[in-house]
């Protein structure tokens, strides 16, 4: 007995003017952590947030819980025409315990986070460990020197989110308008 087989494969291309209906127009991976976002996918590849975040376009980043959200980590190098990315610097390197990084760092960023709140400023960020930056928002240039991977702690160092800049980076930070 002979037999004849024949195996084929498809795929779809997705474009303007041709979509079948197994076409997925994007390719979407869930996530549930600080650096990759907090979100789980729909079968046509739409970002649906999780409970508690909110904003898909931002990879739903925007905490409806917490006081602020994280922006990203920045370069900063320095006065360009006498201006810094942000206005705005208060010194908080002193608060910093090296032997309890983490703790200090959550602290010199909920301290950097109501000092902007206190003045009416939307963004602020911290820059070499313990500066906090700030500044009104059309006085504000924080991605000008392009973004980093230098803030700490670096995503695999499993210490959680991202919180602040080392030396010449700022990680910054939007305030978020809290439901009552």
């Amino acid at each position: 007995m002979i037999s004849n087989e024949i195996s084929f494969t498809t795929s779809f291309d997705c474009d303007d003017n041709f979509k079948p209906p197994n076409c997925l127009e994007k390719v979407c991976i869930e996530h549930d952590d600080d650096i990759n976002g907090h979100y789980t996918c729909e079968k046509n590849g739409v970002i649906t947030c999780r409970v508690g975040w909110t904003d898909p376009s931002k990879k739903c980043l925007v905490s409806t819980l917490q006081p602020f959200s994280k922006v990203g980590c920045y370069h900063d190098f320095g006065p360009i025409l006498g201006k810094r990315p942000f206005p705005i610097f208060v010194n908080y390197r002193s608060l910093i315990d090296w032997n309890n990084k983490k703790v200090s760092f959550e602290n010199i960023t909920m301290k950097c986070s109501s000092y902007a709140k206190e003045n009416g400023f939307e963004y602020f960020g911290i820059e070499f460990w313990g500066e906090c930056w700030t500044g009104a928002t059309p006085n504000i240039n924080y991605a000008r020197d392009g973004e980093s991977t230098l803030c700490w702690p670096t995503p695999d160092e499993n210490l959680g989110p991202m919180l602040v800049g080392q030396d010449s980076t700022i990680m910054v930070y939007k305030r978020n308008k809290l439901r009552s």
